[in-house]
């Protein structure tokens, strides 16, 4: 199944639920290990964040910082 866009949300909803409503970062390696390469990510977190689910702080040489929005 070829579907990075529900891959990046199911990481997204459990790092989520693991940091108990603070910020949290993504980074690449568990959704490179499962064939979902960054610029797909980055598409995808894109598309959340216009659509206000999250809101993301781009950081220049890291991963994405993440806000889930109530």
């Amino acid at each position: 199944m070829k579907a990075p866009a529900l891959l990046v949300y199911v990481d997204l909803m459990y790092r989520a639920w693991k940091a108990n409503g603070r910020p949290f970062n993504m980074p690449n390696e568990w959704l490179e290990a499962r064939g979902v390469n960054r610029w797909a990510k980055y598409r995808a977190l894109r598309n959340l964040e216009a659509a206000k689910v999250i809101a993301v702080k781009w950081r220049r040489n890291k991963s994405p910082q993440i806000t889930l929005n109530p």
